[in-house]
């Protein structure tokens, strides 16, 4: 192998155009002239070259630059045969304006989505599209997916479907006190958990209410604690002070019952003695033998003792009625009458009370109605216009009552004319005196009152 001073390689240029050299003929030449380059608008240039061997194996670099307006560079090196070239352009140069040489492949870094920004960096969108605008990626996402991670690189790469992203990126779906889900990208109320409830029936707050304490909403929504209970452990509870409580749900009048003596609410409002109890230290306790709690108030006890009370007669609210000229009674657990004085009751029945008007009956009837004649009334078990010597003592008798005197002034066995006694007189104890009226009851007197004792006996009225 020939080789040449390193004085003709750098006058070679000059050589190779002043005896038109060709680049066949020498190697060398095709390396120098492929190097040059020439600046618009001047004819200055400069060329080195540099060409070394070792130890019999093969080898050579060599450099050129030039440099002016629009200008390029190139280096190539070669080992053992090969050789790899790399080249960049600006303005003007072989990608054009705006073009960048990214290994061997012109791109524009404002917009390919391959290269954007720098060579290598390529956009990718595994959930939608993607574009390079301006030297930067610009995802555009599929609905349900988003760019939360900032890297718009790599596209939309988060579902919005998680509890993390529900929605939009960075929205946590996690409601108050209940289990919640992310299905369609919108957070939903599943479940309250044991304790809670969604009582305004607004989902995003979740459940919100604590059933366990709420009055409003006790055990449960919409479930109120009454008057003046308390809701503890979701149960509506007493919440006034140890054995009081506030049973007729009034806030008005307070804790209004005594439940440790209260027969109606012994304990607690709902506990209510029985008719044989009575309550003493918020416990029904049992009356003694035949005695009744009939009014359940707790100041008076088991004050009804039924054998003998016409208002609980035999039991609690049996009530004797009241009766017609006479007062109800109970006598052995049996309601009956006591007639007032002057009635009875002859037929036995409390329904109708004391419906004679005499103190004596005539077995289960009444007595007979007789009038004097001197405007007094008798009675007895005879009928109307019965005369005889009884009768007629009970005519004088009704008499002498109503001037002040008694029976023993009435006396018979008066007579005119010496016939048989025919009449009753009023008079004197004895007997002996006749001082009128009298009575007739035999023959043709029967049934005349005679106001003088003269004879013949004068008729004036009549009596029955």
């Amino acid at each position: 192998m020939v080789t040449r001073p390193a004085l003709f390689l750098v006058a070679a240029p000059i050589l190779a155009t002043a005896c038109a050299l060709t680049y066949e003929d020498y190697p060398l030449a095709r390396v120098i002239g492929s190097t040059s380059s020439a600046s618009s608008g001047s004819s200055a240039s400069s060329a080195s070259t540099t060409a070394a061997g070792t130890g019999g194996a093969g080898g050579a670099s060599a450099t050129s630059t030039s440099a002016g307006t629009g200008g390029s560079s190139t280096t190539a090196s070669s080992s053992g045969g090969s050789t790899s070239t790399t080249a960049s352009s600006s303005s003007g140069g072989a990608c054009g304006v705006g073009g960048v040489d990214c290994s061997g492949t012109c791109a524009d870094l404002t917009s390919d989505p391959h290269n954007c920004g720098a060579c290598g960096v390529a956009c990718s969108n595994a959930n939608g599209t993607t574009s390079c605008a301006a030297g930067a990626c610009a995802p555009a996402c599929t609905a349900g997916f988003g760019d939360c991670d900032g890297n718009e690189n790599n596209g939309c790469e988060q579902s919005l479907n998680t509890m993390a992203d529900c929605g939009a990126c960075g929205t946590v779906c996690a409601l108050a006190n209940a289990a919640s889900a992310c299905p369609g990208e919108t957070c939903t109320l599943g479940a309250c958990n044991a304790g809670w409830g969604n009582c305004d029936g607004n989902a995003a707050n979740g459940c919100e209410t604590n059933t366990n304490t709420s009055n409003a909403n006790c055990g449960g929504c919409g479930i109120a604690c009454a008057g003046l209970t308390l809701c503890s452990n979701g149960m509506c509870v007493n919440g006034c002070t140890a054995g009081t409580a506030d049973c007729d749900m009034n806030p008005a009048d307070g804790c209004e019952v005594n439940t440790t003596t209260d027969d109606n609410h012994c304990g607690t409002c709902a506990n209510a003695c029985t008719t044989s109890q009575y309550c003493s230290s918020s416990l029904c306790t049992a009356c003694g033998g035949g005695l009744r709690d009939c009014d359940h108030l707790s100041s008076n006890g088991c004050e009804s003792t039924i054998a003998t009370d016409p208002s609980n007669c035999g039991g609690c609210g049996t009530v004797c009625s009241a009766a017609a000229n006479g007062t109800a009674t109970c006598t052995s657990s049996t309601c009956g009458i006591a007639c007032n004085s002057g009635f009875s009751n002859c037929d036995g029945s409390a329904g109708n009370g004391c419906e004679c008007t005499t103190s004596t009956c005539c077995g289960t009837s009444c007595q007979t109605t007789h009038v004097n004649g001197e405007g007094q009334n008798f009675y007895d078990c005879n009928p109307a216009s019965t005369f005889n010597s009884v009768t007629a003592l009970e005519a004088c008798t009704a008499y002498a009552i109503s001037v002040g005197k008694t029976a023993a002034y009435c006396s018979d066995g008066w007579e005119c004319n010496s016939t048989a006694p025919t009449f009753v007189c009023f008079g004197n104890t004895s007997g002996t005196t006749c001082t009128a009226p009298c009575w007739g009851y035999g023959g043709s007197q029967g049934g005349e009152v005679a106001t003088t004792c003269a004879c013949p006996f004068t008729k004036a009225v009549s009596w029955n």
